[in-house]
């Protein structure tokens, strides 16, 4: 399904875990798919940040975020790119953000293209990706992954210059 242009290049592979595992996370799944698919070292899962579902709390145990890093996969802790503080004003105070309009408008394309793109963002942020390369992006909703995307992220700073190259694949 990958475009000739894309083709053969290495390049990380991103994949959110909140949504992606229907909640239902197994990392040895994980592990088991990305040596049948050949990402050694490639694979960055993306998950939320700390204090999400409960405060205070990280809802990755670290044996399972042990277990991932000994198997070569990145991992991303971090905000939301697309919601994230602005999400939290727009709560207090009413009214929405500009971020979150831009959300909104990618949720048109279906949710796993809004969640593939901000990922990538995420990723980049942090450091797990390079800057200026593109990124296969896997997203979806909490029922599952149902988007892929080759992206070239910028930083959450500079979203507005965020490349989305093509949707692989998304829900009609």
């Amino acid at each position: 399904i990958v475009p000739k242009q894309w083709q053969g290049q290495p390049r990380p592979v991103l994949f959110n875990n909140w949504e992606g595992c229907m909640f239902d996370f197994d990392h040895h799944r994980l592990v088991a798919l990305a040596k049948e698919k050949n990402f050694p070292n490639r694979l960055v899962v993306v998950r939320h940040v700390f204090g999400m579902e409960e405060p205070g709390q990280n809802d990755m145990p670290v044996e399972t975020a042990t277990f991932l890093r000994e198997n070569g996969i990145t991992l991303v802790t971090a905000a939301h790119a697309l919601s994230g503080a602005e999400r939290g004003i727009s709560k207090k105070f009413g009214g929405v953000s500009p971020v979150e309009i831009m959300a909104a408008t990618l949720r048109m394309f279906g949710e796993g293209v809004k969640v593939c793109t901000e990922i990538s963002i995420m990723a980049l942020d942090c450091g797990a990706i390079a800057y200026g390369k593109p990124v296969v992006a896997v997203g979806g909703s909490s029922w599952g992954s149902d988007a892929a995307c080759i992206i070239t992220p910028n930083y959450s700073a500079n979203v507005l210059a965020t490349q989305i190259h093509e949707i692989l694949c998304k829900p009609y």
